[in-house]
């Protein structure tokens, strides 16, 4: 972990003091260069797995109903520090208990449809929390809504995305894809 956000935080310097030289030079318009290296940052960042958000601190979530999306703002405690944002698109459900003003992750867990297969105890169990707000017992596993999110999970239609709190907020969302980018400032 500690390499990555080296490499991640050489990287941010190195975009950042390419902005400030060709912008000096004149050689391209400053929106063409940023862009770019935005582009460069954000391919970084995908690289990182969900284990990298260990100890990382949730500073905003932004629902958009309208486009079904949700947005987690995420600032990371590793060598060099950083922003994040998860975007999920195509949310079918979701559920954010006991948020405060600090939130520290313990673990990011994102079950797909792998994971509905070879986890489906655990899968499963954080499906059900996410839909009734509690923990199930071996009967709630028959409730046809639950039956139907679990099929579209073990076809790959949906993803369960868990972020898990040391302190704070525990977020649950079910969507159809998630991605990590970086936020630059």
């Amino acid at each position: 972990m500690g390499r990555m956000a080296a490499r991640l935080e050489i990287t941010t310097s190195r975009i950042r003091a390419n902005l400030n030289r060709t912008f000096m030079n004149g050689r391209m318009g400053a929106e063409n260069i940023r862009d770019e290296n935005i582009r460069q940052f954000r391919r970084k960042v995908a690289d990182m797995g969900w284990a990298d958000l260990v100890e990382s601190t949730i500073d905003a979530i932004c629902v958009n109903l309208a486009d079904r999306q949700i947005q987690i703002e995420i600032t990371c405690v590793w060598e060099g520090g950083g922003r994040k944002r998860i975007i999920a698109s195509g949310v079918d459900d979701f559920v954010v208990n006991e948020m405060r003003l600090s939130n520290i992750i313990d673990r990011v867990t994102k079950f797909d449809a792998h994971d509905f297969k070879e986890k489906e105890s655990e899968a499963a169990s954080r499906l059900y929390f996410l839909m009734r707000g509690k923990e199930p017992a071996k009967t709630d596993f028959e409730w046809p809504p639950f039956k139907e999110k679990l099929a579209f999970a073990r076809e790959g239609v949906l993803s369960l995305l868990e972020i898990e709190p040391v302190y704070g907020a525990t977020v649950l969302v079910l969507a159809v894809d998630f991605q990590i980018i970086g936020i630059i400032e």
